[in-house]
């Protein structure tokens, strides 16, 4: 009994992280990523590592912060992908 509770929660568990990520891969997924990456640009701290942050934007657009954090997404994504874990 324990073990197929155990194998019910299981599967239950696996068909939700798919359906997870494949919103995540979709476009509702992709545009809140980029909402997420646009929020936290627009809310950087006033300096990183000691750098006036207006200094950093002025290297890093909001528009290239976003495809950095998409492109990093996307290599996340891959290495899940390939089996490894995101710690």
């Amino acid at each position: 009994m324990r073990d197929r509770l155990l194998l019910e929660v299981s599967t239950a568990a696996d068909a939700l992280a798919d359906k997870a990520i494949a919103w995540l891969k979709g476009d509702a997924g992709v545009a809140y990523r980029r909402h997420l990456a646009e929020l936290a640009y627009d809310n950087l701290p006033s300096s990183i590592r000691g750098i006036p942050v207006g200094v950093v934007k002025s290297f890093v657009s909001r528009e290239k912060w976003c495809e950095l954090v998409k492109d990093a997404f996307q290599a996340a994504a891959s290495s899940l992908g390939r089996g490894r874990c995101l710690v």
